[in-house]
């Protein structure tokens, strides 16, 4: 137990983290000022072990807190390198895993499976996690609903593809910088196949900036696509949410991309939708939320 009281701060989802970032000097002396809980969720955002400018933010962070927690579902979303800064924000004297260089080079020299079962039994003391079965949840029912692209928005993906394979010869050789190239391009053709839309606009959840539509096939069309047509999955969620709440109950929609919830908010208006996302204050958030019954519907249609 910690004498008198310990304020907490806490830094979730990507957004904060750059926000961290920029107010670095201002922060310290926040956590000078007092003891501090500092609790980062979502921290494999933070994961990237040498020159990640989020993950060196964190770190100099470290040292300032009374106590620190990590929270994540996805600890090591590209592999074990994620773990480094995580595990060494908590421990950043003990450095459970060593130093960078040397826990970098070691799984890097090992085969997967010896680096993954030495890793595992270095930290398995060191964390807790709770599994699905663990909650007692009941089991979901799926109801997939296939859903092809409309014309326009199919012509503008493989316009988007296409483009994206003839830029290949050009991808770069630096392993960290070839899995940012893949994982731009990968976002870019989930934006497409959800909403073409969402190209022309900053990507605040990836951290991407709008596309320069030049030398993309269609991209005069693709900068005004709202004009011409209503994206497929667009109308057919609009569609189901309807349905579910003509029969009384209510529904969930869930996207990962926060301009196609402001988008189906606006078209089902009548319904009085609430629309919640990592941008929203958490007073309000708090303001916005309301009880829920158990005839609850789930859709993740993005």
């Amino acid at each position: 137990m910690l004498g008198g009281r310990v304020k907490t701060f806490c830094a979730s989802g990507q957004g904060a983290y750059h926000s961290a970032a920029r107010d670095l000097r201002d922060i310290v002396q926040i956590l000078r000022r007092r003891r501090y809980l500092l609790v980062l969720d979502e921290s494999h955002y933070v994961k990237r072990p040498q020159g990640g400018v989020l993950a060196e933010a964190i770190l100099e962070l470290a040292p300032h807190a009374e106590r620190r927690v990590i929270l994540t579902g996805t600890p090591m979303p590209n592999g074990l390198a994620d773990l480094w800064t995580q595990f060494t924000f908590l421990w950043h004297r003990q450095l459970p895993l060593g130093t960078a260089n040397a826990y970098l080079d070691d799984i890097r020299r090992e085969a997967k499976e010896t680096s993954v079962a030495r890793v595992g039994r270095k930290l398995a003391p060191l964390f807790f996690r709770t599994t699905k079965s663990q909650l007692g949840l009941p089991r979901p029912t799926f109801k997939l609903h296939k859903c092809p692209m409309s014309p326009l928005q199919a012509r503008i993906y493989r316009g988007v593809a296409a483009h994206f394979l003839s830029e290949v010869a050009e991808a770069p050789c630096d392993r960290s910088a070839l899995r940012e190239w893949r994982r731009a391009r990968a976002v870019r053709l989930l934006q497409v196949a959800s909403n073409p839309a969402l190209l022309r606009r900053s990507c605040d959840e990836f951290q991407l900036p709008p596309v320069d539509p030049s030398g993309v096939p269609l991209g005069d069309v693709m900068t005004h696509y709202a004009r011409y047509e209503t994206p497929a999955k667009i109308t057919i969620a609009c569609e189901l949410v309807r349905n579910i709440c003509a029969s009384g109950r209510k529904a969930i929609v869930w996207s990962t991309f926060v301009h196609n919830l402001t988008m189906i908010a606006k078209r089902l208006s009548d319904l009085s939708p609430v629309v919640l996302h990592g941008g929203i204050p958490l007073a309000t958030k708090g303001q916005l939320l309301f009880p829920l019954d158990t005839h609850l519907s789930w859709m993740s249609p993005f």
